[in-house]
C-alpha cells in the first residue's frame, strides 16, 4: 500500500513539475527572428522593429532566464512581441521609467504553458528599451 501511494505521489509531482517547466513556448522563443515594440505613452504611437541577432538576444534572454517574483507589478507602458517570420510566437507586457512608468523597478509580463510570470528587465534589455523609446520621442 505504501508502494503504491508513493508511486502516486511522485507521478502527481512529476506531472505539475513538467506542466511547470515545460519549456515549449520557451524553445520557440529561440526560434524568434523579429521582435516588434510597440510604446503606450509618448508623444506619438511608436512601433519599433528589428531583426537585429544582438538586440533579438537580449529579447529572448528576457524570457529565458525570467523568473517569476510575485510582489513585483507591471504597470505596463509598452508590449514585445516576438515573431518567426510573420507568426506571432508571444506577445509579452512591459514597464520601465523612461517610457512612462510610474514604478521603480523595469519589469515584464507574460504568460507561458498558463503560468503568468512577472519579471525584472535585465539591465541591459531596460537600458535599450528605454533608449529605443528616448530616440523616437525626442523629436
Amino acid at each position: 500500500m505504501n508502494f503504491k501511494l508513493i508511486i502516486a505521489l511522485l507521478s502527481i509531482i512529476s506531472l505539475s513539475f513538467s506542466n511547470y517547466m515545460n519549456h515549449d513556448d520557451v524553445a520557440n522563443i529561440s526560434k524568434s527572428n523579429k521582435i516588434g515594440i510597440r510604446f503606450f505613452k509618448g508623444k506619438k504611437p511608436i512601433v519599433y522593429s528589428t531583426t537585429n541577432k544582438t538586440q533579438l538576444s537580449f529579447f529572448k534572454d528576457l524570457i529565458k532566464k525570467g523568473k517569476d517574483t510575485p510582489n513585483l507589478k507591471c504597470d505596463t507602458t509598452g508590449e514585445i512581441i516576438y515573431f518567426k517570420g510573420k507568426q506571432r510566437l508571444l506577445k509579452i507586457y512591459f514597464s520601465t521609467k523612461e517610457s512612462g512608468s510610474k514604478l521603480s523597478s523595469g519589469a515584464a509580463t507574460y504568460t507561458i504553458n498558463n503560468n503568468t510570470i512577472t519579471s525584472l528587465l535585465a539591465y541591459n534589455t531596460g537600458m535599450f528599451i528605454d533608449e529605443i523609446f528616448y530616440r523616437l520621442n525626442r523629436d
